[in-house]
């Protein structure tokens, strides 16, 4: 892991900040591979049947996966999943940028039906309580699952001095 700083606090560095964080999260696969739950998967972390499906990744079903496909196809799902973050959560954009990048982040992994269910944890966000809200998800199962990846969207969630992430 390393620390990355931020100059600026627009929806590209939201956008860039939320990439990175993923694409360190999730590694690259250029061929199809079953993850711990059974899911086809390729490239960052795509499954078949999941919101990659509607900008291309069926026609992989067959082939391998360059970065640069896979990026391709990241782009417009990353760019979805904000867009509906800034309208469902009416304080998203008013948080950090490293907030709303660490949101972006855990909403690709979860999904955004099973991250809209993060209630208690999204309701401390909202209000301010990054204490409360990190403290709720360390209880829950996603983040004893995928360990490495939750305790450095918790630092996230925490590091707003001068824009610093970690990736």
């Amino acid at each position: 892991m390393k620390l990355i700083s931020n100059s600026s606090m627009d929806i590209k560095t939201l956008f860039d900040t939320a990439k990175a964080l993923i694409i360190n999260a999730e590694g690259f696969s250029p061929a199809w591979y079953s993850d711990t739950a059974g899911n086809l998967t390729i490239g960052y972390g795509f499954k078949m049947g999941g919101m990659a499906q509607k900008y291309g990744l069926g026609s992989f079903r067959h082939k391998l996966m360059t970065e640069q496909e896979a990026t391709d196809i990241l782009t417009p799902i990353i760019t979805e999943i904000t867009t509906l973050l800034s309208m469902d959560l009416l304080w998203f954009k008013e948080i950090s940028i490293n907030q709303g990048a660490t949101l972006a982040d855990m909403a690709y992994n979860l999904g955004l039906s099973q991250f809209y269910g993060f209630n208690t944890f999204l309701g401390y966000i909202a209000k301010g309580e990054i204490d409360n809200a990190v403290a709720d998800l360390t209880t829950t199962l996603w983040y004893n699952q995928v360990k490495n990846r939750a305790v450095r969207d918790c630092f996230n969630l925490f590091a707003q001095v001068g824009n610093l992430y970690l990736i």
